[in-house]
């Protein structure tokens, strides 16, 4: 006589929707609204409708000569569609939004491309622009790039990073001992 055993059927039936699930193929975007608890978390950075997660990109690692992109990515926490205008980037600083504009409560990605030669510096940086939007309540947006551009050496033969100029110290130390605050100097040679 064959007993019923109801754990048996139930793991039978998990079993068989796992295999229906591994089966299937899903398309569709999932619309996140305003009071998801992820999308208050991950985009914490509220300008009027439009949330980021962050406004910054520090680019590390640049060197002078080189192209770099990050992305930031964005929310439409509005009712109706935003609009993005990136034409206030400096010259240096390409921006592409995607997609072009924000439907209602969808996400988006800001990659933002900063080339070091056209901006023709290096060192720490800080260079801010406006992205306009359709927004009511805060159209304009503040973004920043601030990379450290360092120089490249890379391209250097063997022979002209042995003939580069190297700085040297004649001491590297000092023991100032105690002094009252503002009275301290000390003058090191560089040779």
């Amino acid at each position: 006589m064959k007993t019923h055993n109801p754990k048996r059927i139930q793991s039978i039936a998990i079993t068989g929707l796992l295999m229906l699930i591994r089966a299937a193929t899903l398309h569709g975007q999932v619309i996140k609204e305003p009071d998801d608890p992820w999308v208050k978390s991950f985009f914490h950075l509220k300008m009027g409708n439009l949330w980021f997660n962050s406004i910054r990109l520090d680019f590390p690692g640049m060197k002078t000569g080189l192209v770099m992109t990050d992305s930031l990515p964005l929310y439409n926490a509005w009712d109706r569609t935003m609009t993005l205008d990136l034409s206030q980037a400096p010259s240096f600083v390409t921006v592409r939004a995607v997609p072009a504009t924000l439907a209602p409560h969808q996400e988006g990605m800001l990659y933002i491309t900063y080339d070091a030669a056209k901006k023709g510096s290096y060192g720490p940086t800080f260079d801010s622009f406006y992205m306009i939007t359709n927004d009511t309540v805060k159209p304009d947006k503040s973004l920043i790039v601030c990379p450290d551009i360092g120089e490249d050496f890379s391209a250097l033969t063997r022979g002209q990073l042995q003939d580069a100029p190297v700085i040297v110290f004649d001491d590297t130390t000092f023991n100032f001992g105690t002094v009252a605050a503002g009275t301290v100097s000390h003058t090191s040679s560089v040779y």
